[in-house]
C-alpha cells in the first residue's frame, strides 16, 4: 500500500496508484495499455519493473511560490492553479534529492530571490528543476527567472549552493519572461562554468546538459536500451530518430558497423557529440535536424531502424517515409498507448514480432513499451 503521506493526506494524486499494493497497481495498467493495442498477447513479453519502485526517479521540476521570508515548494495547486502547493520529501526521487528543500529555502531568504506571483504578475523565480545522476550522484539546478534581474544574487550564492548540495556541477538560469503555463524560456544562462554532467549507463559514458531529454528512471533504461541491443541483427547500418542525448544509439553500436543518429535538439547532439569522443567511438555520428527532413533529404540506406518520438507519436507523413526505406526491422518506443496503436497500423508493410513494457513510471497511470517489427517479406 501507499508509502507517501501526501497521497494518503489526498494532499498530492499525482501518483494515481500509490494507493495500491504495486504489482497490482502494474498489472492493471499494464492489462490496459494492452487492451488498447492491437498486438497478438502471445508476442508481449512480461512488464520489466524497478526492484524498488519508490526511490528511482532521477528529475525533479519545482514549482515556486509564497514569499522570500516564507517560500513554497511544490506544484500547481489542482484547485486553484495559481497558487503553489507545497510538496517535499516525495518518495517518488532519488535518495537525498528531497535534502535540497532546506538549501532553496535558506537561498531564497538570504539571497532576496522573490518567489513569483501568478496572480499580481510579480516576482523573479518561477521554477526550479533539480536532477541527478544515479551512477555518478553529480547534479545540475536550473533557476527558471523572469528577468536577468536576478543573475547577479544567482552568481553570489553559487560558493553557498556548491557547498550544500554534494557534487554540484552545473547550475544556469533560463529567463522565461512571459506570463505563459510556459516552463522554460529560450535563452538559458550558465553561472557555472561547466554546462554538463557525467552520467554512466551499461558501462557507456553519457553526458547530460540541463536541456537534455534522458529518462527519469535510470534502471529502467537501461534495461530498454539493452533490450535493442540484444535483439537487434548485426547490421551495416542502424538509424537512431529522436536520439536525445544518443541512449539507443550507443547500444545500436555493438552490432552496427555505423550509426546515425538524430535529433532537433542541438544541446542533446552536443552532449552525443562529447559522448563519442568520451567512448573513444569512430562508427557513431549525429547531426542536430528534424527526423522527417533528415529522411527526405538524406535518403539513408537502413538495416536497423528506432525511432523514440514524442507524446505525438511518428503520424502519418513520416510512418509513409520510414516505409520507403525498407528497413529490415524497427524498434519503436513509446510512451502513449494511442499514437503507437495508430502508428503501428500505419506501418502496414511491417509486423509485430516481440513487444515490452517498461515501468518507467512507477505508481503512475504510464508506461514505456518497446515494440520489434519486422519488415514482411512479399
Amino acid at each position: 500500500m501507499s508509502s507517501c503521506h501526501h497521497y494518503e493526506e489526498s494532499y498530492c494524486r499525482s501518483c494515481q496508484l500509490i494507493g495500491k499494493e504495486y504489482q497490482l497497481g502494474l498489472k492493471e495498467k499494464v492489462y490496459h495499455w494492452r487492451s488498447l493495442l492491437e498486438i497478438d498477447s502471445n508476442l508481449i513479453e512480461e512488464v520489466f519493473y524497478p526492484k524498488e519502485p519508490l526511490g528511482g526517479r532521477n528529475k525533479a521540476k519545482i514549482m515556486v511560490g509564497g514569499s522570500v521570508e516564507f517560500p513554497r515548494f511544490g506544484f500547481p495547486d489542482p484547485e486553484n492553479f495559481k497558487k503553489v502547493r507545497p510538496l517535499e520529501n516525495c518518495p517518488l526521487y532519488l535518495q537525498g534529492m528531497n535534502n535540497i528543500y532546506p538549501v532553496l529555502k535558506e537561498l531564497v531568504r538570504s539571497y532576496q530571490l522573490t518567489p513569483y506571483n501568478v496572480e499580481l504578475k510579480k516576482g523573479e523565480l518561477k521554477y526550479i528543476i533539480f536532477y541527478q545522476s544515479e551512477s555518478t550522484n553529480e547534479k545540475y539546478l536550473k533557476f527558471i527567472v523572469r528577468s536577468k534581474e536576478s543573475l547577479d544574487r544567482l552568481k553570489k550564492a553559487l560558493p553557498f549552493l556548491k557547498e550544500n548540495i554534494s557534487q554540484l556541477k552545473v547550475v544556469s538560469a533560463s529567463l522565461q519572461p512571459e506570463h505563459k503555463a510556459i516552463l522554460e524560456g529560450e535563452e538559458e544562462i550558465f553561472l557555472t562554468d561547466t554546462t554538463r554532467i557525467n552520467n554512466r549507463m551499461n558501462d557507456l559514458e553519457l553526458p547530460i546538459s540541463t536541456r537534455s531529454f534522458f529518462q527519469v528512471t535510470s534502471e529502467v533504461a537501461s534495461k530498454l536500451y539493452l533490450s535493442v541491443q540484444e535483439r537487434m541483427s548485426e547490421c551495416d547500418y542502424a538509424l537512431d530518430l529522436f536520439c536525445g542525448v544518443g541512449g539507443f544509439s550507443f547500444h545500436l553500436a555493438k552490432k552496427a558497423k555505423k550509426v546515425f543518429g538524430v535529433e532537433l535538439s542541438k544541446d542533446a547532439i552536443e552532449c552525443a557529440k562529447d559522448a563519442v569522443k568520451k567512448n573513444n567511438l569512430s562508427h557513431i555520428d549525429f547531426l542536430a535536424k528534424d527526423a522527417y527532413d533528415f529522411l527526405k533529404e538524406q535518403r539513408p540506406k537502413i538495416d536497423t531502424l528506432v525511432v523514440n518520438p514524442p507524446r505525438r507519436g511518428l503520424g502519418e507523413k513520416l510512418c509513409r517515409l520510414v516505409e520507403e526505406f525498407e528497413a529490415n526491422e524497427i524498434f519503436y518506443s513509446s510512451c502513449n498507448p494511442e499514437t503507437l496503436n495508430k502508428d503501428l497500423l500505419l506501418l502496414s508493410k511491417y509486423e509485430v514480432i516481440w513487444a515490452r513494457p517498461f515501468d518507467m513510471f512507477p505508481y503512475t497511470n504510464h508506461l514505456e513499451f518497446l515494440v520489434h517489427l519486422k519488415r514482411i517479406e512479399v
